[in-house]
């Protein structure tokens, strides 16, 4: 850890309520924050890479070192007043744990997560997150939507199919080759 990244140890009093706490802060992180602030969004950023704490708090990111998987930050990073959590690393692993210190602690908290694929996107499902948006998913739907787009179908055709397609996941309908193998 650099010397600014122990510095910046959580402080309670550094996040207003009703914030979004959102752990990991890497490409994903930084994009929704991206949006959240361009909303007037208030959120608190958590990530164990110190250079990137470092880096960012000099920009001005509300940003701290912590680990995500530890309900002690978790607490100083005010999760008891936020609004939501919001698990952006890809790790199944750690992403699991954050998942369930969270439900551990704070069971009423709206939890939404990144998942690999569908596979990881269960586990964090039985793990007690809310919303659960796995990549594997969302870049099939924009490539296809797109290669549709490119081959001439109309907008409105395109839009329906991928919408389609994708309430059908999140109802828990769609069923595709992969899911099958998988339940051999």
């Amino acid at each position: 850890r650099t010397a600014l990244a122990e510095q910046r140890e959580l402080d309670a009093t550094a996040h207003a309520a009703n914030h979004v706490v959102i752990i990991g802060f890497g490409w994903v992180g930084q994009l929704v924050a991206r949006l959240l602030t361009e909303c007037g969004i208030s959120y608190v950023a958590l990530d164990t890479n110190a250079k990137r704490v470092s880096t960012l708090y000099r920009k001005g990111v509300p940003i701290w070192f912590g680990d995500g998987t530890r309900s002690d930050v978790l607490h100083k990073a005010g999760i008891d007043t936020a609004a939501l959590a919001l698990i952006t690393f890809i790790d199944p692993r750690l992403s699991a744990k954050v998942c369930e210190t969270l439900r551990t602690h704070w069971l009423t908290l709206p939890v939404f997560a990144r998942a690999r694929d569908t596979n990881h996107a269960r586990e964090l499902e039985a793990l007690g997150a809310t919303m659960i948006v796995p990549e594997t998913l969302e870049a099939s739907l924009q490539l296809s939507a797109h290669a549709l787009a490119v081959i001439g179908v109309a907008r409105s055709s395109v839009e329906h199919s991928v919408d389609s397609v994708r309430l059908a996941y999140y109802a828990g309908s769609l069923q595709l080759a992969e899911d099958t193998l998988n339940d051999a």
